[in-house]
């Protein structure tokens, strides 16, 4: 798995309705993986968990070509035309969160449902893009700044 430098592992899209994907940085871009809609069903039953464990089992067995397959949808975004990236602790009540904030585009935001080390996560994205003019920061409270600017137009 040495073109899959990051794999950030059981997150939802924050927006409506609710995506599960995971987020895969390689050495010049970075993949949004969506694989399933989950329904209010799913997600009382604990569903979600036990996909995107499969899918993360599927990543280190057969590698990133088998699990892309099994995607429902990918897309790319090199580094180039990426800003920022911002890792949120999620606050008192949130959970936490990242944003992908593009070069003139809509910021892209995931909330993490599994269990990340936001330290080493900043620390290893950072690692990740340093040959790239990205920002990354941590920040503390709920990504809600990102989301609801998109809801603005500008």
């Amino acid at each position: 798995m040495t073109d899959v430098r990051i794999h950030l592992h059981f997150t939802m899209a924050a927006a409506v309705p609710l995506r599960l994907l995971d987020v895969v940085f390689r050495p010049d871009h970075l993949l949004f993986v969506e694989y399933d809609y989950p329904t209010p069903l799913d997600l009382a039953r604990g569903a979600p968990a036990r996909e995107a464990d499969a899918f993360a089992a599927l990543l280190r067995s057969e590698g990133l070509a088998a699990a892309l397959d099994t995607a429902d949808a990918v897309t790319g975004l090199p580094y180039e035309g990426v800003d920022a990236i911002h890792v949120y602790d999620g606050g008192r009540f949130g959970r936490e969160a990242v944003v992908v904030d593009p070069d003139g585009g809509s910021a892209r935001v995931v909330r993490v449902h599994g269990d990340i080390d936001l330290d080493g996560f900043t620390a290893a994205l950072e690692d990740v893009v340093a040959g790239y003019d990205v920002t990354v920061s941590r920040r503390t409270g709920l990504a809600l700044g990102s989301w609801l600017r998109r809801l603005v137009p500008r």
